[in-house]
């Protein structure tokens, strides 16, 4: 988790946290409330999208999964204890063994190296996810942005007289029903 947190806040300057407790399900909480008190920046909106994904915090269970397979794969085997009674006519006879498995203890090594790649893989991934949740948010952000500044434009145009240049009365009649007949989608495109 330590370099998908250091690789999010050298890229994009922002904290990336796991929510593993109730205590750190509060804090992000409350750093959230705090964001969205102020207004909305697209840097504030993609700090609050970090700390409340849910989808984040799935990719960061995943990489705690793959933590913990790799740490299991380069373990030595546990070795299983064994006893046994065997009887004859006049003989009691126990066994007792002590078992490993030795081709697990010779692929240990191969299995540790294959956890850890594993493992790796699972960060590059985890990062990415943060990486792409950071760049949608903020993509979002800038779209929202500018619709929201179309409305406000069209509002203004709506509320101003339609001034005509000055002509003939039967050119002007004209010019207005025609850009009264345009559909109104046509008036959201640029010229």
């Amino acid at each position: 988790m330590g370099s998908v947190q250091s690789a999010a806040y050298t890229d994009i300057g922002k904290d990336v946290v796991k929510i593993g407790d109730d205590q750190a399900a509060l804090t992000a909480k409350s750093r959230v409330n705090q964001l969205l008190r102020k207004p909305l920046t697209a840097d504030a909106a993609v700090q609050v999208a970090l700390l409340n994904n849910r989808g984040l915090q799935a990719a960061f269970n995943e990489l705690g999964i793959a933590e913990a397979q790799m740490v299991a794969a380069s373990l030595p085997p546990n070795p299983s204890i064994g006893i046994s009674k065997l009887s004859g006519r006049f003989e009691l006879e126990i066994e007792r063994q002590i078992v490993g498995s030795l081709l697990a203890l010779a692929t240990l090594p191969a299995r540790a190296e294959i956890a850890r790649d594993q493992f790796g893989a699972a960060q590059l991934r985890t990062a990415e996810a943060v990486l792409r949740l950071a760049a949608d948010t903020r993509r979002q952000y800038y779209r929202a942005a500018a619709a929201n500044t179309q409305v406000v434009s069209i509002r203004r145009r709506k509320r101003l007289p339609m001034q005509l240049p000055s002509c003939s009365s039967g050119s002007a009649k004209a010019a207005a029903s025609t850009s009264s007949t345009r559909p109104a989608n046509s008036r959201l495109r640029p010229n």
